[in-house]
């Protein structure tokens, strides 16, 4: 075998289990896609005790650092939600693909006006993401798929009501404080939120640490949505009009804030792949930023989503911002209650870089191949199909190929990594 430089300290198969991290939304654990892939702490036993001693009590199948319990699931939603629910998933599912009805269509948007049917849907999307995005993390739809691969659950998203997680409310001065007293007073609030923010990150990613070292995140905090919530924080302040000058320089403070803190916690943790998404507002990442997914570093994988020939429509990219893209539209997966729904975005394509990632380092380790975290991603971005309509909107030019990255993995038991990769397009040529 030839041998591997490391790279670091730590080698990716020193752990024995290749766990892939999902953090995320809520989980459904008994989902049969996933009941019979879930990671199990070998080293807690339920008994109200932390034996591990790692500061989480009974945390067998994950956490949920929501409710601070090691239930990752809160199953009284269970039926609760209607059948124009699904029929909606389905009929935007056939409008995004170009195949829907006339009578479908009229259908579709009827629903789609109805408000309180779409604040449904809105609570709907909370409760299922993070099953959809787990399944497609251990690779529901890839036939390449190794059973060796396990999922790591942990519920990050959401509204604490005590600890670590539970977030600072805005509390605006007297209206007797000074114009330049109130704006203090909004910047020193949105300042010590993206401490806290970042802050819950490290938390997480810290508990990962010690059973995975890969880590799927597919939620993200945009420069619309931070100033939203600075206009938000203006108008609890001030009755006058929002000076835009000033909110445009907190929200710019706060994204530069929680990007150079939050690249701080990456690279902490330098032994982990952080796979992100992209996010779906159609913007350029490098012009204007998104969290996390505008880190950039030798362990970050950022991930557009893309569908025919090019992009889909919502994702954003990115030249130095977007690693690699993945199909992201009409992404059929798991929900709760032990269903399936095609959903569209980045957040369908980042869970598939986290699966193919996931196989790679299960490959390696049948094959007693030693991979650093820089080979892990060289394999998984430069063994992607290359397009042209992607060239200039991402680093790789490329969307995954499992079994190319695959191949590539084992011809790496006799050649050098750059060899295998150049190899393995002469095995499995492009399309």
């Amino acid at each position: 075998m030839k041998l591997i430089t490391l790279l670091f300290l730590c080698a990716l198969s020193a752990k024995s289990e290749t766990i892939v991290t999902v953090i995320d939304n809520q989980i459904d654990l008994t989902h049969s896609k996933i009941s019979g892939n879930i990671f199990s702490n070998q080293e807690e036993v339920i008994n109200g005790i932390d034996d591990d001693g790692n500061g989480y009590i009974d945390d067998i199948n994950g956490w949920n650092f929501i409710a601070n319990s090691n239930e990752v699931f809160d199953y009284k939603d269970y039926g609760s939600f209607p059948a124009e629910i699904y029929e909606y998933y389905e009929l935007r599912a056939k409008k995004s693909l170009e195949t829907i009805s006339d009578d479908e269509l009229t259908r579709y948007k009827e629903l789609a006006k109805n408000k309180e049917f779409m604040k449904t849907k809105s609570k709907y999307t909370k409760y299922a993401h993070g099953t959809h995005v787990a399944c497609l993390a251990l690779g529901i739809n890839n036939e390449q798929t190794s059973k060796g691969v396990k999922l790591l659950p942990i519920r990050y998203l959401g509204d604490a009501k005590e600890g670590a997680f539970l977030k600072a409310e805005f509390k605006p001065l007297s209206p007797d404080a000074t114009d330049e007293e109130k704006i203090k007073n909004l910047r020193t609030y949105f300042e010590k939120y993206a401490v806290w923010m970042v802050g819950k990150l490290e938390i997480a990613t810290s508990y990962a640490a010690k059973f995975s070292n890969i880590i799927n995140i597919s939620w993200g905090q945009s420069f619309a949505s931070t100033y939203d919530e600075v206009e938000s924080a203006w108008k609890k302040q001030f009755e006058s009009k929002l000076n835009e000058d000033v909110a445009t320089e907190i929200t710019k403070n706060f994204m530069t804030t929680i990007l150079s803190r939050g690249k701080a916690v990456v690279k902490s943790h330098e032994n982990i792949l952080f796979i992100f998404s992209a996010g779906n507002k159609k913007l350029n990442n490098d012009e204007i930023p998104h969290y996390p997914s505008s880190i950039r570093g030798i362990n970050t994988i950022s991930t557009g989503a893309f569908y025919l020939n090019d992009k889909a429509y919502f994702s954003n990219f990115g030249k130095k911002s977007v690693s690699v893209f993945a199909p992201g539209m009409a992404v059929t997966s798991c929900v709760p209650e032990n269903l399936f729904l095609p959903i569209n975005g980045t957040s369908q394509a980042a869970p598939q870089v986290a699966s193919l990632a996931a196989n790679i380092l299960e490959r390696s380790k049948e094959l007693k191949i030693t991979l650093s975290i820089q080979d892990l991603r060289r394999l998984v971005l430069e063994t992607s199909d290359k397009y042209e309509t992607l060239k200039d909107i991402s680093e790789s030019s490329g969307v995954i190929n499992n079994q190319r990255a695959l191949r590539a993995t084992e011809l790496m038991l006799s050649l050098s990594l750059t060899e295998a990769i150049a190899q393995s397009f002469i095995d499995i040529p492009s399309i």
